[in-house]
């Protein structure tokens, strides 16, 4: 390349002459086994650059995975006991002219296809004995696996694990074991088979797998499949303390529509308190005021009404929305919350140096006691900005 070649624009990335140059300079199949030595972060990189970029490196991408299944079962092919383990390795056969990945037109459906395959063998897995099973995780340790494929071994050992103690009567350590194995599920994003194996488990255990599916669910962004899950659950206490939950994790991307219309579900209307409560402090946090304060209305026990709206205002307090906590106050007709309320907006108030906004919220303190209190403070703060009191 000449030196006047401009090899790089003003921002440091490559000019498009440059892009131009490497894949029309080259042949298609040299181009491709150029992208054959890139890892998967720089062939995806490499997608983004243009449109033929983006249909060499899926092209690429799906011989490259093709190859690498075809050597990983091969392996397990020639490593297994073929009296023993005469259907496993029939299965794998069956692998070597499986084309299935070539129908993928994008990057995101070769994934899906490789993980649906890699669960797939994963599951077929699960009768190797133990030693069996390590055995061939030792012949491909050293050996370039699928994509995805690294913990392949450890998911079959979790099938297995089910697979053995599915057989024997139900006991407290049986279900103990199964509870355990589906949370192993869960923290590998196998929703399905971790709920798949909870449908095995009393009501209770069952519920808490669910609560750990949603919470998963619901981290990852898939908050509708979460509710879903959720609704499946059928004990008050443990909806409640799931719902309760939820909204801290939603609040990381404002997203709380689907616990909102699910909370009418709640027939409790303590556990329903308890959710609301939670909910509307995240509400706050977010500036959906308004929407907090209906949904706070709707619960008809007055005392666990207040006590929500006690929530709200202190976590306005807390944001410095003191003209939101004192209006959320007003709405509150227990005296002795009030009080405490009203106390401490005043004196957040004479904090940040509006001592006559404080003075107008202290006079309507409902106790005359702590009402002196407060105005007492806001005097103080007078006397030390001024140096005297008139």
């Amino acid at each position: 390349m000449s030196s006047s070649t401009n090899i790089q624009s003003g921002d440091g990335r490559r000019s498009p002459e440059v892009v131009d140059f490497i894949s029309n300079t080259y042949p298609l199949e040299v181009f491709d086994n150029v992208l054959s030595y890139l890892g998967t972060v720089d062939i995806q990189v490499a997608s983004f650059v243009k449109r033929s970029w983006k249909k060499a490196a899926i092209a690429t991408t799906k011989n490259k995975e093709f190859i690498l299944i075809k050597k990983f079962v091969s392996i397990a092919c020639n490593n297994l006991n073929s009296e023993k383990y005469s259907s496993q390795i029939n299965y794998f056969k069956s692998l070597l002219n499986n084309k299935g990945i070539f129908g993928s037109k994008n990057l995101i459906e070769i994934k899906n296809s490789i993980l649906s395959l890699k669960d797939q063998i994963a599951f077929n897995l699960k009768q190797l004995d133990e030693l069996d099973l390590n055995n061939l995780k030792n012949q491909t340790t050293k050996k370039d696996k699928p994509t995805f494929f690294d913990d392949i071994f450890e998911l079959a050992d979790i099938y297995r694990r089910v697979f053995i103690i599915l057989e024997p009567p139900r006991t407290f350590e049986w279900e103990e074991d199964l509870r355990t194995f589906s949370d192993e599920l869960t923290q590998r994003g196998n929703i399905d088979k971790a709920l798949a194996v909870a449908e095995k488990l009393s009501e209770i255990e069952r519920s808490h797998v669910i609560w750990g599916c949603a919470k998963g669910l619901a981290c990852t962004g898939n908050i509708k499949r979460a509710m879903e899950l959720i609704n499946r659950v059928h004990n008050e206490e443990i909806k409640g303390s799931i719902l309760k939950e939820l909204p801290e994790i939603l609040l990381q991307n404002e997203d709380m529509r689907y616990v909102i219309d699910h909370i009418s579900s709640i027939q409790d209307e303590q556990i329903k308190g308890s959710v609301l409560r939670t909910l509307a402090k995240c509400l706050v946090h977010i500036d959906h005021v308004v929407r907090a304060l209906h949904i706070t209305n709707t619960i008809d026990d007055q005392s666990i009404r207040e006590s929500v709206f006690c929530s709200m205002s202190k976590s306005l307090v807390n944001v410095n929305d003191l003209e939101g906590a004192f209006e959320v106050a007003k709405l509150i007709q227990d005296k002795e919350k009030k009080t405490s309320l009203l106390t401490d907006i005043s004196h957040a108030w004479t904090r940040i140096g509006n001592v006559e906004r404080a003075r107008e919220v202290a006079h309507m303190i409902p106790n005359e006691l702590y009402k002196a209190f407060a105005l007492t403070f806001t005097l103080n703060a007078l006397t030390e900005e001024n140096g005297s009191v008139d």
